[in-house]
C-alpha cells in the first residue's frame, strides 16, 4: 500500500483532519527535497503572525520579508473556526510558513497589491472551496491570481480542498456557485465574471481533497484524483446493442422474434449509454405493440436532443411516479429514501412501488446509505419539465428552487396557487423575513424549505396541505407567529435552528397526532 492509499484508509477511520494535515506535510517535505531554493529547516517562530500591520495609510499591511511557503484562501464565515484554523496552526507548528488572509478583518482595495506580492512569493496555494466561497469577490480574485501565477510559473502548486461542496458545482458554477454569480452579475462586467469562472473551472479539475458531512456530523475526506474532461463519444453499435439487451431482456442478446425490432431501436436511439439504458429498461417485459410505438416516438425526436429521448420513459409513468421523479430531480438527490417516503405515503403516491418502477427504468438509483442518486441528464430532464410548465411565470410552476425565481414570487406577491414545493436558497448573512402574506395563495404547497429565515404573522387557514417543512438555522421570532396549524405535517426539520423548548411560538403550533 502506497502513501496515498494509507492516508485514504486512515480517513475512513474518521481521522479526517490528521490525515489531511499529514498528507500536506508529506507533500511539502517531498517538494522541499526536490527544490534547491528552499531551506529544508525553516526557522519560523510559532508565534509569528500571518500578517503584520504598519502605521500610515500608504504602508503595506503585510510583511514583504515573510517568504511565505503556503497561501490559504478561504471564506471566513464558512471555515474560519473549523478546518482553516486547525490547518493553519498545524502548518505553523510544523514550521511551514503559512499566510492566511481573512477578508472580514482586512478589507479595502488598498491591500490588494500587497496580497498579490504575498501570493507571488508563495509556492503552494490551498484554496478551501466552501459553499459560500464564490459569494466573496476577494476569494474569487485570490483564486484567479493563483491560477495566473501557476500559468506563468509551473513551480507554483494549487492544492484545492472542496469543503462540504461538490467539486462539480465548482467546475460548472452550479448550485450555490450559480447563485453567487447571479449576484455578482449586478456589480461586475462580463470579462471579470468570465475570468473568475475560468479560474473555478481550472481549479475544480485539479487533484485535491473533498470533505463531506455524513450523519452525526462525521467528517469524511476523499482524495480527488483530478478530472480529465472530454466529450463522451457514442458507443459502438455492438456495445450499444449488448447494453440494450441487458436492460430490455436482462440477458446479453435479444430473442429471435425481437431481434430486428431491437436493432432498429438501438440504431434510432443512438450510442449514448444513458439513453440506451433508459429506453431498454422502459421496454422490459412490454409487448411488441408498445415497442413499435416507442420506436416511432424515437424516430420523431431530434437526433441531437437527448432529453427528448429520455422524456419518452417519463411520459409513460403513472402520475404518482412522475411526482416522485420530479421531486427527486428538483430537491431530493442525496436525501434519505425513507424520510422522503413519509411525505409521499401521506400524499398517496405509493412510494414503494413508484420508486421501484423508477429504479427498474434506470431513472434513479439508491446508494449504500439509502440516499437517492440521479444521473445529471435525468436531473436536467426533471428540472426542464418543471420549467416548461410555464417558461415566463415561475409562480405558475409546480416546483420552485432557483433563488431569482423564489425572490420574484415572494416579493411581488404573485401568489403560489400551483406551487407544490418551494425551496429558498438564501445566504446566512442575508436573513429573510417572510409573513403570512407571502403564503396567502399556497393551498397546494406540500414541501417548504427555508434556511436562515424568519416567519411571522397569522397563518390561520394557510398551509393546510403542508407535509414537510424544513427551517434549519431558523431565527427565533418569538410570539410573532400565530395560528401555525399544520394538521397534515409529517416531517418537521429544525436542525441547527435557534428554536428551543422554551420558544414562545410552540403555543401557536398544532400538528396532528395520528
Amino acid at each position: 500500500m502506497d502513501v496515498r492509499e494509507a492516508l485514504t484508509a486512515a480517513v475512513t477511520a474518521l481521522l479526517m483532519l490528521p490525515a489531511l494535515i499529514f498528507l500536506c506535510k508529506w507533500l511539502f517535505r517531498r517538494w522541499r527535497r526536490s527544490s534547491n531554493t528552499w531551506n529544508d529547516s525553516p526557522q519560523l517562530p510559532e508565534s509569528v503572525s500571518s500578517s503584520a500591520y504598519t502605521s500610515g495609510p500608504d504602508a503595506s499591511l503585510f510583511s514583504p520579508t515573510s517568504n511565505c511557503e503556503v497561501f490559504l484562501s478561504f471564506r471566513g464565515p464558512d471555515t474560519r473556526h473549523e478546518i482553516t484554523d486547525v490547518l493553519y496552526h498545524f502548518l505553523l507548528r510544523s514550521k511551514i510558513r503559512t499566510f492566511k488572509h481573512d477578508e472580514d478583518l482586512h478589507e479595502g482595495e488598498g491591500i490588494w497589491p500587497s496580497l498579490v506580492e504575498v501570493m507571488k512569493e508563495s509556492k503552494v496555494y490551498v484554496p478551501i472551496l466552501s459553499e459560500n466561497y464564490a459569494h466573496s469577490k476577494w476569494c474569487l480574485k485570490e483564486l484567479a491570481e493563483m491560477v495566473d501565477c501557476r500559468r506563468q510559473d509551473k513551480g507554483h502548486i494549487i492544492l484545492p480542498i472542496f469543503y462540504k461542496v461538490d467539486p462539480r458545482d465548482v467546475r460548472k458554477q452550479s448550485g450555490a456557485y450559480e447563485e453567487a454569480f447571479k449576484r455578482h452579475a449586478r456589480n461586475f462586467d462580463g470579462k471579470t465574471l468570465q475570468i473568475w469562472k475560468d479560474a473555478l473551472k481550472e481549479v475544480g479539475e485539479l487533484k485535491g481533497w473533498h470533505v463531506t458531512d455524513k450523519e452525526g456530523n462525521i467528517k469524511v475526506l476523499t482524495l480527488v484524483e483530478g478530472c480529465w474532461l472530454y466529450e463522451v463519444g457514442e458507443m459502438s453499435y455492438e456495445h450499444s446493442f449488448e447494453l440494450f439487451c441487458k436492460h430490455a431482456f436482462r440477458m446479453d442478446s435479444a430473442p429471435h422474434d425481437y431481434a430486428t425490432l431491437s436493432r432498429d431501436i438501438v440504431s434510432t436511439a443512438g450510442g449514448l449509454p444513458l439513453t440506451i439504458k433508459v429506453v431498454g429498461s422502459l421496454l422490459f417485459e412490454e409487448g411488441k405493440a408498445f415497442w413499435e410505438e416507442t420506436l416511432l416516438r424515437l424516430r420523431e425526436t431530434s437526433e441531437t436532443e437527448v432529453l427528448e429521448r429520455l422524456k419518452i420513459s417519463y411520459d409513460t409513468l403513472e402520475y404518482e411516479a412522475k411526482e416522485i421523479f420530479l421531486d427527486i430531480a428538483c430537491f431530493y438527490v442525496g436525501t434519505d429514501r425513507e424520510i422522503a417516503s413519509y411525505m409521499w405515503s401521506d400524499c398517496r403516491f405509493y412510494p414503494i412501488s413508484s420508486i421501484n418502477v423508477l429504479i427498474q427504468r434506470s431513472m434513479i438509483k439508491v446508494g449504500d446509505n439509502n440516499e437517492f442518486k440521479m444521473h445529471d441528464q435525468l436531473r436536467d430532464l426533471g428540472k426542464e419539465i418543471v420549467h416548461e410548465e410555464d417558461t415566463e411565470h415561475p409562480w405558475m410552476r409546480s416546483r420552485i428552487w432557483l433563488g431569482d425565481d423564489t425572490f420574484q414570487v415572494l416579493h411581488n406577491n404573485k401568489g403560489m396557487e400551483k406551487v407544490k414545493a418551494l425551496q429558498l436558497t438564501w445566504l446566512p448573512l442575508d436573513t429573510l423575513e417572510l409573513t403570512n402574506e407571502q403564503f396567502s395563495n399556497s393551498s397546494e404547497l406540500r414541501y417548504f424549505c427555508g434556511d436562515y429565515i424568519k416567519i411571522t404573522g397569522d397563518f390561520s387557514g394557510l398551509l393546510q396541505n403542508l407535509r414537510w417543512i424544513r427551517l434549519r438555522y431558523h431565527e427565533n421570532s418569538g410570539d410573532r407567529i400565530s395560528n401555525f396549524h399544520m394538521s397534515k405535517l409529517v416531517i418537521l426539520d429544525l436542525r441547527s435552528s435557534f428554536i428551543r423548548d422554551d420558544w414562545g411560538g410552540w403555543s401557536h403550533i398544532k400538528v396532528s397526532y395520528n
